[in-house]
């Protein structure tokens, strides 16, 4: 795009039309009823909304280009926002801006490699919020006190495995976000805890809000072949979902600060001729990650996933069932098996804390 255009939404006629003074293309843009803000590479522009008219306010030039940006009103009722959100290349930072002139309010370094591709200014239960999605599918959020522009209470949560898309929606007069990536999910506030809901959708790329006569309080939710119109049930409801181990999960606790469960299960492996095998795959021999507890016998690990239990005085008899004992890291969020840690044969467990 090259210019930024104020359309009527009567007679869909061009009421006026604003194009970046060094006539480069416009890179990424965010609005809301009154206000637009946009960016030429690191170059960054503030226009409202008048009558017939788009009115440059303020501009500035960052030291780095700008990869994602939000200019969303904080609070019930509020028709304009004091603040912009900023997502940058090459440092891998998130900042506050404030308005009119564009002046930082605050910095906050990332980290990692993983370049934010979508933030959004959120106000949940009262309390004002600034997420940050990476490409990584992960997403950090913070506290955002307005009045400061300062950011406090840094957290990361991982929501999918691909870059995320950050959307608000109103579902039951209170404000929710949707999270559009392959793990489609929904953020809302519980007691002044942001929870993370997973939806019932395989891959959402996009979503908007839909409330028209036949579809009222609905959302268009957009993927690579389709579009689905559908409506998001009670959220603050109990959410259940099953995750399938394939082994008897025996314990469980959970770690607030890695965001992880600890599970303790038990899967059965069979001598066969090549050795102690597992019985069927399963989230313990199918995991990435999998260490081995030390003992006299060595364990050898195959391609596929499979162990054998080699040189031990009491390697069990042909066709034996031996049952074996595991702990799992699952993660909070994806219920993915992050790291599986097996112990040694005859050895039980019985317990775990964090």
């Amino acid at each position: 795009p090259i210019s930024a255009r104020l359309v009527s939404a009567q007679n869909k006629t061009l009421l006026a039309e604003w194009k970046p003074p060094t006539e480069k293309n416009i890179s990424v843009v965010a609005c809301n009823t009154s206000q637009v803000i946009l960016s030429t590479g690191s170059a960054l522009y503030y226009l409202e909304i008048h009558p017939n008219e788009l009115i440059l306010k303020g501009n500035t030039t960052l030291d780095v280009e700008v990869a994602c940006l939000d200019i969303s009103p904080l609070g019930d009722g509020t028709a304009t926002s004091e603040l912009v959100a900023v997502g940058l290349w090459t440092d891998i930072s998130a900042r506050i801006l404030r308005l009119p002139d564009l002046s930082e309010a605050t910095k906050e370094l990332l980290g990692g490699e993983i370049i934010p591709r979508s933030v959004l200014m959120a106000c949940f239960e009262g309390h004002d919020y600034l997420l940050c999605a990476l490409g990584d599918g992960s997403m950090f959020y913070f506290s955002l006190h307005k009045d400061s522009g300062t950011l406090t209470d840094k957290k990361k949560v991982t929501l999918g495995t691909q870059p995320t898309v950050l959307r608000t929606f109103r579902s039951l007069s209170t404000t929710n976000v949707f999270a559009c990536s392959d793990r489609p999910t929904v953020i809302y506030s519980s007691n002044h805890k942001l929870v993370f809901s997973n939806v019932n959708m395989k891959e959402v790329n996009h979503m908007c809000s839909l409330n028209a006569e036949a579809y009222p309080d609905s959302l268009a939710l957009a993927t690579d072949t389709s579009v689905t119109i559908g409506t998001i049930d009670e959220i603050q409801k109990l959410h259940i979902r099953t995750v399938q181990l394939q082994e008897s999960p025996r314990r469980i606790t959970y770690q607030e600060q890695s965001k992880t469960f600890g599970v303790l299960t038990a899967r059965i492996n069979i001598q066969d001729s090549t050795g102690l095998n597992p019985a069927r795959p399963s989230a313990s021999t199918m995991t990435q990650s999998i260490t081995v507890s030390s003992s006299v016998a060595s364990l050898a690990v195959s391609k596929s996933g499979s162990s054998s239990l080699l040189g031990s005085s009491l390697a069990p008899e042909y066709g034996q069932e031996v049952e074996v004992h595991n702990l799992l890291i699952i993660d909070q969020n994806t219920f993915e098996v992050l790291h599986a840690h097996q112990l040694m044969q005859q050895e039980y467990a019985m317990s775990l804390i964090s």
